[in-house]
């Protein structure tokens, strides 16, 4: 379709999330900005409850970096439900790529020009209401990452990519993060005797995992933000080391069906 588009502006959104009024207006105000190549939206989780609230949590972090990437210069990447590029630095996208919403601005940045948030134009969505509905969107979010790697090996190497420091910040130590954690319980066990602070190092770790396991056996005690907040930096963790296998397993497939939730948007 896009060949025959005569128009200067692209709007990509997906298909269930509901938009403000005034998005489109918001996202086309930036690009007055000659340097500006394309324009992330805002997504807003709606009706948060249970574990969603400590998604919401972790979302509003992730809007955060966003902010700051664009104050600083450039995202490196945008909500894929709502966000504007010029159609004359649009990239042909590969067949069965997980994550347009990354390789597209990723692309448009190596031609120097600049990915910006735009917090004004807004996206609604429904927040996961459960471990399982988050766990499965998640894998394959993350299963993308990894895919995005496999076909742009060039976006881990220094000086490859003008991005390539924010992206090892913002996207590729979450694909370790899993390992790391594995690590450091690991070595911080074996250092349990050699002194009080390894103690209360390990201590601090077990009593984060007994909130986790706290949050499976009593649900009622996902009340609590501390409980939300270890369940979700968890299974958000979990999710990671399982789209390592997902990934392996299925490289270039969608790999799970849409999730589908309790409550759609009105």
């Amino acid at each position: 379709a896009l060949p025959a588009m005569d128009r200067e502006l692209v709007l990509f959104t997906d298909v269930r999330q509901r938009l403000d009024a005034n998005a489109a207006r918001a996202l086309a105000a930036v690009f007055a900005d000659t340097s500006v190549g394309a324009a992330s939206g805002e997504l807003v989780l709606e009706d948060a409850q249970g574990y969603g609230k400590g998604i919401d949590a972790y979302w509003r972090y992730e809007k955060l970096i966003r902010r700051v990437e664009s104050a600083s210069g450039s995202l490196v990447g945008v909500t894929g439900a709502l966000y504007a590029a010029r159609r004359s630095a649009l990239p042909a996208v590969p067949a069965g790529l997980i994550l347009d919403d990354m390789w597209i601005p990723l692309r448009i940045a190596s031609r120097s020009l600049r990915v910006v948030f735009v917090p004004t134009a807004h996206a609604f969505d429904q927040a996961a209401s459960d471990v399982q509905a988050e766990q499965h969107r998640k894998r394959r979010t993350l299963a993308g990452n990894f895919q995005l790697l496999h076909r742009w090996p060039q976006l881990a190497l220094p000086g490859a990519h003008p991005l390539v420091w924010r992206l090892w910040g913002h996207k590729w130590l979450r694909l370790l993060a899993p390992w790391l954690l594995l690590i450091a319980f690991a070595s911080n066990a074996m250092l349990l005797l050699d002194g009080p602070v390894y103690a209360l190092l390990f201590a601090g770790q077990l009593a984060s995992y007994s909130l986790v396991a706290l949050s499976r056996w009593l649900p009622a005690s996902m009340a609590l933000a501390p409980v939300r907040l270890a369940s979700a930096f968890f299974s958000l963790n979990l999710s990671a080391a399982r789209a390592l296998i997902d990934y392996l397993r299925n490289r270039d497939g969608y790999l799970w069906p849409v999730t589908r939730l309790e409550k759609a948007s009105q």
